[in-house]
């Protein structure tokens, strides 16, 4: 067995084996790989399976991302016994600054059709709000929470997201 040094920790590979040093670099599990995506959505995926949150988020992600690696995605994410929604029109609120979706596409994952059908009545209520002029600080707000409540968020996660936007 070949031993080999590889920041401070010792690694046995088997005779006949190299080892994947670059799986052992931290810098491939960005949001610039893809299986950082993956196993993200997989992670999700499984919480929204056995209802410990009611939807969740992919990371933002271009058009050619999302359009090159959405059977893997929809692989995962079937293999958890869920589904997902392709979204490109966003629900923007103060939770998540703006400029993180801005002509990005994300995948709402979800159990339940009733969860999908509150997400897009929460995007129906901002519209109508901005429509008759009335999307003020205190609709802001509760269009957020709103959405961080289907997102599972605790009243102190909302609050956090909502102070970090700087509007609250």
């Amino acid at each position: 067995m070949l031993k080999k040094l590889l920041a401070g920790i010792v690694i046995a590979i088997p005779a006949g084996q190299t080892a994947l040093a670059q799986d052992l670099d931290p810098a491939n599990y960005t949001t610039e790989n893809i299986y950082y995506h993956v196993g993200a959505v997989s992670g999700l995926g499984e919480t929204i399976k056995y209802d410990l949150k009611k939807i969740g988020l992919s990371a933002p992600m271009t058009k050619d991302v999302i359009d090159t690696y959405e059977p893997i995605f929809r692989h995962a994410i079937e293999r958890q016994e869920i589904r997902y929604y392709r979204e490109d029109d966003f629900l923007v609120t103060d939770l998540f600054p703006e400029e993180r979706t801005d002509g990005k596409i994300l995948l709402v994952l979800f159990k339940h059709d009733e969860v999908l059908q509150a997400y897009f009545e929460v995007k129906e209520y901002k519209q109508r709000l901005i429509d008759e002029g009335q999307y003020d600080l205190a609709a802001r707000r509760e269009v957020a929470t709103r959405f961080g409540k289907l997102l599972s968020y605790h009243d102190a996660q909302i609050e956090f997201f909502l102070k970090r936007s700087g509007l609250h």
